[in-house]
């Protein structure tokens, strides 16, 4: 009997000790996942360069992370080697289906397109120091979940984008390949990952007046927003920081999952959706992807129209509409008559119009001649044609797409000829009605400031603002705010 009673009593025992373990088990346990976690924290930095945050925000996430199912691996002011070392137990960690989340709070840089973080007691002197002691959130970071090809969904959060701590040593004056603030967008993540930023390229983290970063605070509340996706989380953050800061900070997210991932699903939702390896062992593409490769080159229009139509959220949709919009024009020109004159006319053409101090002929076919220089431009910016403001790699494919004129030669202009065609005593108007100082003869509408083709570095390309002063600023490619360009021929 008494055997009978302390079985019993081990029985309920253990039926007690599984009920009070904490929530974070039962994501395994009733989905058979696992979830592991690094979370790197540095705030101790010499001297000025010490941040206020990045161990509290660190500790936070850590905290948060375990209620989420998270095995966390929780370091805080880390030197190098403690930084290699964490990254290589974590990489050990990544195993078929596995979450796998990398959060780093501390002092990062961008140095000719690579993305480092920079450990206490860094030693970095010169611009040659970073690959040897930094860590490479490219190599070191993402390296590791591409290694690790059976890992199921990979998670990168970097509360890291503040001011270059270097920027006042005197070799940073020198340098060609670094910005002063901001990381730089990771082109080509592994498959299956996201990449969410606390600001976008070229902008500051601010560290928050309270005892978290704005980034890490608002994630740290949305986090628990159950029954919603990843993507729909930082979505909320992304709006609370912006309004927070006013405009200042807008957190960016790079993201190629393949499938859906909840922080905290509801009783209904299986927290990650992952497609389904086909019978070679391989992952499927997403169907976008698919879809995608087969119409990227075609030039039949209803081919873009259909995949806008069944991928409204695909992240190729602005590129298809893109396209969509260049073979409309193409079409149009194709079904324009163009007026023409005979050989022994000595008068221009009735559609030629020029400029009231005679510098520019408006062709009357897109083109807009400048007799000074020789040059063609177009007379719609992009921003006047499409509505909308385009990034450098963008404004490179629509130019790529331009027929006005029936020329096809169509390129970025130089800083040299964008300055050429600003005039302080010109005025014309931009998509908000406010004043550019260039000739009314180019279509209103337009952008404050163009692109030109000239890149500085790994991450950034001139442009010329001509809403005052014709002043040369350098943003990084993917900036686009306010901004397009003006194609212009020989």
């Amino acid at each position: 009997m008494k055997q009978i009673l302390l079985v019993f009593m081990l029985i309920f025992s253990f039926g007690i000790a599984w009920a009070q373990t904490d929530e974070g088990h039962s994501f395994k346990n009733q989905y058979g996942q696992n979830r592991v976690a690094l979370v790197i924290g540095n705030a101790e930095y010499e001297g000025t360069l010490r941040l206020r945050n990045p161990k509290n925000d660190a500790r936070a996430m850590e905290e948060i992370l375990k209620t989420k199912g998270f095995e966390v691996d929780l370091v805080l002011n880390a030197e190098l080697d403690a930084m290699t070392n964490a990254i290589e137990r974590f990489s050990t960690k990544l195993t078929k289906n596995t979450i796998g989340l990398f959060y780093y709070a501390g002092h990062a840089v961008e140095f000719k397109g690579t993305n480092y973080l920079i450990p206490l007691n860094d030693g970095i002197r010169k611009e040659g120091d970073f690959k040897r002691k930094a860590v490479s959130v490219q190599e070191d970071v993402l390296g590791e979940f591409a290694y690790s090809e059976d890992s199921g969904t990979n998670i990168v959060i970097l509360d890291a984008c503040r001011e270059n701590p270097f920027k006042t040593r005197s070799w940073f004056k020198k340098s060609r390949g670094m910005s002063s603030r901001g990381l730089a967008r990771i082109k080509e993540p592994p498959r299956g990952t996201l990449i969410a930023y606390a600001a976008a390229p070229g902008q500051a983290a601010e560290d928050g007046d309270g005892n978290n970063g704005v980034f890490t605070k608002h994630l740290l509340h949305f986090i628990n927003e159950p029954g919603i996706t990843i993507n729909e989380m930082f979505i909320h953050v992304r709006q609370a920081v912006y309004e927070e800061t006013v405009g200042e900070q807008l957190p960016a997210v790079e993201d190629l999952l393949l499938g859906k991932f909840y922080f905290t699903p509801t009783q209904s939702i299986i927290p990650t959706t992952m497609i389904p390896p086909s019978t070679s062992g391989s992952i499927r593409p997403p169907p976008d992807l698919v879809m995608w490769e087969q119409i990227e080159n075609s030039q039949v229009k209803e081919d873009f129209e259909f995949f806008m139509s069944e991928y409204p959220n695909s992240p190729y949709l602005p590129t298809a509409r893109l396209k969509l919009m260049q073979l409309e024009r193409q079409q149009q020109t194709s079904t324009t008559t163009i007026m023409t004159t005979t050989s022994t006319s000595t008068t221009a053409p009735q559609y030629e119009t020029r400029s009231a101090d005679g510098r520019y002929i408006d062709k009357g076919n897109g083109v807009i001649e400048d007799i000074r220089t020789g040059l063609m431009w177009t007379k719609k910016d992009s921003y006047a044609d499409l509505g909308e403001c385009l990034n450098w790699n963008a404004s490179e494919r629509y130019v790529a797409g331009l027929r006005p004129g029936g020329y096809s030669d169509w390129r970025l202009p130089t800083v040299e000829e964008l300055q050429g065609i600003y005039e302080e005593s010109k005025s014309n108007k931009t998509y908000t009605g406010s004043n550019i100082r260039l000739d009314p003869i180019f279509a209103p509408g337009g952008a404050w400031w163009y692109w030109s083709s000239e890149e500085t570095g790994s991450c950034c390309v001139r442009g010329v603002f001509f809403s005052g002063g014709g002043v040369v600023g350098e943003d990084d490619w993917s900036y686009c705010d306010g901004g397009g360009v003006r194609a212009v021929r020989p």
